[in-house]
């Protein structure tokens, strides 16, 4: 090779020795990354630690994933209970609105069924006070028969020594029957017209007696129920006086049973006709009886309503009516269809 062609110029020289000095410099960074990077990995773990950390790492994350697992399906669940929730709140709703309409109209129908009760109510009112002022008015019309003043209904000559004469129809009926003293068609008479009166209660009032009794005229007959033995008053009157006095003992508890279910005491028992004159008086309103214990039921299906609370004070007196019209000395007969063999009433003097 010639001189000339190894000679190079100055610059060209420069440019060498620069690029002589930038690839001392880039292999002196090189060493010093080298450097740096044998420092750095002596300063990372093994590869058995990385290993052991990648698995813990990979199981947590299994782990991870179960547990999101887990999360998401409680999600659903709860989505799902919600949701039932809501139907559940939305079928509520709508049964308390049905309810509600029910309700509203269950409402209307008590005010309408109130209105009718309060209708039928007071037609029952009606009916039960038209009931009562019936049965009153035929008590008073049976008191007029048969309990008018003595002095016009008298049929027989007071001939017996009675301190207390109970009169029926004019007619005695003694409270001690068994005395000689009285006449027998007399007796027989009273106690006729008695039952009479009786059964006539019996009917007015639906009233049973504790003594059944039978009404046949002047034999006429009470029903001891203990062993149905029958008493014909008739027979007693003529035969039997003792029997007598345990057959009108059995009218008389009849008497006494009806005063007690309608609240009225009885200090005599043995007197049937004024216990039942004033049981008739009390009933109708002219005797202001007297209570001595806690007053029966007020229910118009019991005697004891037929008692008024508030008596009429103007009419609470004896009644002493005249007939109106005279009787004659058979009219009795007609009343208790007995016929004139029986007995014969003949008018007092």
């Amino acid at each position: 090779m010639s001189t000339e062609n190894l000679s190079c110029s100055v610059e060209n020289w420069k440019r060498l020795k620069q690029l002589v000095d930038a690839c001392n410099n880039s292999k002196r960074r090189c060493e010093d990354v080298k450097e740096l990077i044998q420092e750095l990995m002596k300063e990372l773990p093994s590869t058995s630690d990385l290993v052991s950390q990648v698995k813990n790492k990979e199981v947590l994350l299994e782990i991870r994933k179960k547990e999101l697992e887990d999360i998401r399906k409680y999600r659903r669940t709860i989505l799902l209970l919600h949701t039932r929730s809501e139907n559940k709140d939305e079928e509520i709703r709508n049964k308390f609105d049905v309810l509600s309409k029910d309700l509203d109209e269950t409402g209307f129908d008590i005010v309408r069924n109130k209105e009718e009760i309060d209708i039928a109510t007071g037609t029952l009112t009606k009916l039960k006070n038209e009931l009562l002022y019936r049965r009153r008015f035929m008590l008073e019309d049976l008191y007029l028969i048969y309990f008018v003043d003595d002095c016009y209904m008298r049929y027989f000559k007071k001939r017996c020594h009675c301190i207390k004469y109970d009169l029926i129809y004019g007619l005695h009926l003694p409270s001690a029957p068994d005395k000689h003293e009285h006449s027998d068609n007399e007796i027989c008479a009273a106690v006729s017209h008695l039952v009479n009166l009786l059964i006539c209660l019996s009917k007015i009032c639906d009233y049973s007696f504790k003594y059944p009794i039978v009404f046949k005229g002047s034999n006429s007959m009470i029903v001891k129920r203990s062993n149905g033995e029958y008493f014909d008053f008739h027979f007693l009157i003529v035969k039997n006086r003792t029997k007598l006095v345990e057959a009108l003992r059995f009218l008389s508890e009849n008497v006494v049973q009806f005063r007690a279910d309608c609240g009225l005491r009885t200090t005599e028992s043995e007197r049937i006709i004024p216990n039942l004159r004033e049981l008739l008086l009390s009933c109708i309103g002219r005797y202001c009886a007297s209570f001595d214990y806690i007053r029966p039921s007020q229910d118009f299906r019991s005697v004891a309503a037929l008692i008024p609370v508030n008596p009429n004070l103007s009419m609470v007196k004896i009644v002493k009516t005249p007939p109106s019209q005279h009787r004659t000395a058979t009219s009795i007969l007609d009343v208790v269809t007995a016929s004139p063999s029986t007995f014969i009433a003949t008018k007092a003097k």
